[in-house]
């Protein structure tokens, strides 16, 4: 009896237990040549934070030919991986959708008020790149094999009035 309790529970295993169908991705993804913008906030423009210098900042970001994923999650898609925001030079954030946070709790300093300075002659805005990477951790390259990256710069300040 016991014999065929356990062959009714091993049938009933294979049974339930298994399927034939695959779970392996066969799509490659999205084909063409890769490409990504900044959608807003716009190069150059004044984000006030007030007294908050841990405030996140959201980039949000268009793209063409990418399916944006974390770290591991590709699969077998090409043109597939996360924007890395980097800003005064230092690493700051990564994410795998289409609005980013700029962190500004990781910078030294986090105002910059856009002013002319007589100094340099410049305006005094936070300069910020975004590249797109592989699901390695690469940069994505154009068609001519440059890196997949926007630079483009924010005043942030306590009021923007």
């Amino acid at each position: 009896m016991l014999a065929r309790c356990f062959s009714l529970g091993a049938l009933a295993f294979l049974g339930f237990g298994c399927s034939s169908a695959s779970t392996s991705e066969t799509s490659a993804g999205p084909v063409g040549p890769a490409s990504f913008a900044l959608t807003s906030p716009a190069d150059g423009a004044c984000i006030a934070i007030g007294t908050d210098v841990t405030a996140h900042v959201p980039l949000a970001f268009e793209t063409t030919n990418v399916v944006l994923r974390p770290p591991g999650a590709c699969g077998s898609y090409a043109n597939c991986g996360r924007i890395a925001l980097r800003a005064d030079g230092l690493a700051n954030n990564e994410g795998a959708s289409f609005a980013v946070d700029l962190v500004l709790g990781k910078l030294a300093n986090p105002y910059h008020d856009g002013e002319i300075h007589e100094g340099t002659g410049k305006a005094d805005l936070l300069p910020i790149e975004a590249t797109l990477l592989t699901d390695s951790g690469t940069p994505m390259t154009d068609t001519d094999g440059k890196d997949l990256t926007l630079n483009f710069a924010l005043a942030i300040k306590p009021s923007c009035e």
